[in-house]
């Protein structure tokens, strides 16, 4: 917390202290008393872990693990290696985000520690992690050699052939990036006319080869693609009013389903490796819990029973190497701070 004199002559807004940072400060609600004696804000701290629940069974008690542990970080977005590997992005507040990768022995290291940020996308072909980051050449997408944690230079966000008046989607930018199975095409949210949709455009040697199309024409918006494992289908979230579904396109045709129907959010993570089941995180009546949903039959059943309101899941996905869900189960806790001004 700074304050500023008002009315001291200088003109626009204070500048910020050298070796201060205003990024991730989770501060708010700013207040001072009728005496101008006290101030007083709130804070909000979140730590989140990466949980495991084995199998998908409708199990009433199913076994979840926590893979990861510690206090006032934020582990998220678990992405499992056919190896057994699992990488991840974990930051603490005030820090940016950096790439995670557990061991299969349950080894946690952090990869590429120094800054900018980074944010992982997922496995390529040849067992690197693929990031979005920013260096030199500007923001764009890097294959980072987890046995070395150096980093090779695959494209820019420039080298995009973007729609006019059109840019990607600021939430969560790279988990609005997906490539397919077969590393032949991107899918991406770009919003464009105001709205979010999903557009796709091809690769070659891991790279945008010019062409551009739009998969998705949601009035309300569309984001957060996963491709099926066979490449054929797109799973994303698409805006009903304040409610989110679950939605698969069609990669080839554009043809559109919407899968779930249920009010509350249906926040996409991932496919099961049989190309139907999809798994989300599911907001019913104020709870967060992972679900699944058969693209064939609809029918959605649900992997967690946790009750708490204060917690959240994001991300899950399923393990092919271990046969379970990976996901991100996350607390906030609120506080409420004052302080006497000086006189």
């Amino acid at each position: 917390i700074w304050t500023k004199t008002v009315g001291d002559g200088a003109d626009g807004a204070p500048a910020v202290p050298t070796g201060v940072s205003t990024v991730g400060a989770f501060i708010g609600n700013i207040a001072i008393s009728r005496d101008g004696r006290r101030l007083g804000w709130t804070s909000m701290e979140i730590t989140g872990h990466v949980l495991a629940r084995s199998g998908l069974d409708e199990s009433p008690t199913p076994r979840i693990t926590a893979l990861t542990q510690g206090t006032g970080i934020r582990y998220t977005n678990p992405i499992p290696g056919r190896d057994g590997r699992v990488l991840m992005s974990g930051n603490r507040p005030g820090l940016g985000f950096s790439v995670h990768l557990l061991e299969a022995d349950g080894t946690l290291r952090p990869l590429a520690p120094h800054p900018p940020g980074h944010t992982v996308t997922q496995w390529t072909p040849g067992g690197e992690a693929m990031v979005l980051t920013s260096h030199a050449e500007g923001p764009g997408v890097y294959a980072l050699d987890p046995a070395t944690d150096r980093e090779r230079w695959l494209f820019g966000l420039r080298d995009i052939p973007w729609p006019e008046h059109a840019q990607q989607s600021s939430a969560g930018p790279a988990m609005n990036l997906a490539f397919a199975s077969r590393f032949d095409r991107v899918a991406l949210s770009i919003v464009k006319d105001g709205r979010p949709n999903l557009w796709m455009f091809g690769l070659k040697d891991l790279k945008p080869d010019g062409t551009l199309v739009q998969r998705t024409f949601e009035t309300g918006g569309a984001s957060y693609p996963a491709w099926s494992p066979d490449s054929r289908a797109i799973a994303y979230q698409c805006a009903e009013g304040t409610d989110m579904h679950v939605c698969v396109v069609d990669a080839d045709t554009g043809a559109r389903t919407q899968i779930t129907h249920e009010p509350g959010q249906s926040w996409i993570g991932g496919w099961a490796s049989d190309n139907d089941t999809i798994i989300f995180a599911s907001r019913r009546a104020a709870i967060w819990n992972i679900a699944t949903v058969s693209r064939r039959t609809g029918v959605i059943r649900q992997l967690t029973h946790f009750t708490d309101a204060t917690g959240f899941v994001r991300y899950p996905r399923w393990d092919d190497a271990h046969t379970r869900v990976l996901f991100e189960r996350s607390e906030a806790v609120g506080r409420v701070w004052s302080v006497t001004l000086p006189q």
